[in-house]
């Protein structure tokens, strides 16, 4: 499916592409364990609703908090992710 959310607004991405997140069998199977029948996203609020700016940042901050990490923002997650996985594939060549 070729959907992205922006502000809140459901659409399709800049580029009319799919994107891919390769993901271990492990994140598979938790996210697959994870349906349930309040709606179509996998992440929501207890009513089901799609979960809005200031729910997450609260997540992410008190996650941070938690691990003893510095505070950063759901955005640095996507950029790791890609530095890793260029990295990893570095390393297979």
């Amino acid at each position: 499916m070729r959907q992205n959310v922006v502000r809140g607004i459901i659409g399709t991405p800049k580029s009319n592409k799919p994107r891919e997140v390769p993901l271990s069998d492990e994140a598979l199977a938790a996210l697959k364990a994870h349906r349930h029948l309040r709606g179509p996203l996998v992440f929501y609020d207890l009513d089901g609703r799609m979960l809005r700016v200031p729910k997450t940042r609260y997540a992410m901050e008190r996650s941070c908090k938690l691990a003893g990490l510095r505070q950063v923002g759901w955005h640095v997650l996507r950029h790791s992710f890609a530095s890793h996985l260029a990295m990893r594939a570095r390393r297979s060549r």
